[in-house]
């Protein structure tokens, strides 16, 4: 109840002021408070009613008057309004900061997408390259496996050959040990190239033997 009584004293103060600073002849009004009770109450026109409550609502939304009326609490206001404009004021500039962080991850991704579609054709071609690569080594590794076949196969023929070029030189050996033998003993009984060649004599008269034979000879002529 003190509570609605000092805020209707309030209200009748500002509608006090207000009417001053307009020209306007209102009755001055008693607080509750120290109104006399026994007495009735002043009976007030619709239009003076009208014409007050106008006044209260200008002085309400008027703000010199609440600068006027109650200093602490407009002092409170403006003070919660710029504390509250700080906060708001680095939530905006801390919204633009993600706004360009998120600009700037966004064009980071592009570019590692680039990066990764590059990289996976790299990846695709390398592998391509390998799976070369491995069939061309097992090709090689076939012709090595081949390569050492024949090439064992060519160490059993040289083999063969030394054991036979050996067993030919084991049988010549003594052959030619017994021709030196007889060769040294019996000298009248070894071969001379002279033996074979003819006299030049000899050689002259065979000679005119052939011309004087006919060109078609008889066998009977040339075996009696």
């Amino acid at each position: 109840l003190c509570r609605k009584m000092s805020d209707r004293e309030n209200i009748l103060s500002d509608m006090k002021d207000n009417t001053q600073e307009n020209n306007i002849n209102v009755p001055s009004f008693v607080p509750f408070s120290r109104m006399n009770l026994s007495k009735p109450p002043l009976c007030l026109s619709p239009p003076f009613k009208a014409h007050m409550v106008e006044n209260h609502l200008t002085t309400i939304n008027n703000p010199t008057t609440m600068l006027r009326v109650n200093p602490k609490k407009n002092k409170r206001v403006l003070a919660n309004g710029v504390s509250g404009h700080v906060p708001r004021r680095k939530q905006a500039q801390y919204i633009d900061d993600l706004e360009i962080k998120v600009n700037e991850i966004e064009a980071e991704i592009a570019n590692l997408k680039q990066q990764v579609e590059l990289k996976l054709n790299e990846k695709h071609s390398l592998l391509m390259e390998r799976e070369s690569l491995m069939g061309q080594v097992a090709i090689f590794q076939e012709k090595i496996l081949v390569n050492d076949a024949e090439l064992e196969e060519r160490k059993v023929e040289v083999k063969k050959l030394r054991e036979q070029e050996l067993q030919m030189l084991t049988n010549v050996q003594p052959m030619s040990n017994d021709l030196n033998s007889n060769y040294h003993q019996e000298p009248s009984q070894t071969w001379t190239p002279t033996e074979l060649v003819p006299d030049e004599e000899e050689m002259e008269a065979n000679i005119m033997e052939l011309m004087k034979m006919p060109e078609n000879p008889n066998l009977n002529d040339l075996f009696p």
